[in-house]
């Protein structure tokens, strides 16, 4: 069965990759990165930057056609600009890079029943760390040889992160097969 990391906690721990290979299973995991040259990066934060502002200022305009002039700004988009402005900060003070990312992971089991259970277990190892696996329904085989070594992507979920947070997810215990 082919997952895929979904979605992503603002804050990963580096042991959640260590937690999820620790299933003592069959288990393949493929991190495919595709990074994003800076000055692209910085101007597609930027746009996203804009954005935000933009959605905030049509809400205002909103709010004072209502005639409420003392409205103060939602909470989940003043979260999104602040998100923005230190995503735009990490590109352009931090020395941070942009890159796309699909994580998945592949588990085999010997009947459908460990499977299952097997897979249970990684979703709740993910969700204890605030994310959030897929399972994928009409991929299969395209998640598996997204996740085989050939270098072939079949399955385009990419996230965006920066390279402090990618290297979450780069295991620092190999096991030699």
């Amino acid at each position: 069965r082919v997952l895929f990391l979904r979605e992503y906690a603002s804050y990963i721990k580096d042991s959640m990759v260590a937690e999820l290979t620790d299933l003592n299973r069959n288990l393949m995991m493929s991190i495919d990165v595709v990074p994003v040259p800076t000055d692209e990066a910085v101007r597609e934060a930027e746009n996203r930057l804009l954005g935000v502002e933009t959605n905030i200022t049509n809400w205002q305009r909103r709010q004072n056609s209502n005639n409420n002039f003392s409205a103060t700004v939602p909470y989940d988009m003043e979260q999104q600009k602040k998100e923005m402005k230190e995503f735009l900060d990490d590109l352009t003070t931090r020395d941070q890079r942009m890159m796309f990312a699909v994580i998945t992971f592949v588990h085999t089991a010997d009947s459908k029943e460990q499977l299952d259970n097997d897979t249970e277990a990684l979703l709740t190892t993910a969700r204890k760390h605030l994310c959030q696996f897929g399972v994928l329904k009409f991929q299969q085989v395209d998640g598996l040889n997204t996740v085989m070594p050939f270098g072939v992507r079949k399955i385009d979920t990419f996230r965006t992160l920066t390279t402090e947070s990618l290297a979450v997810f780069i295991p620092f215990r190999v096991q030699d097969i």
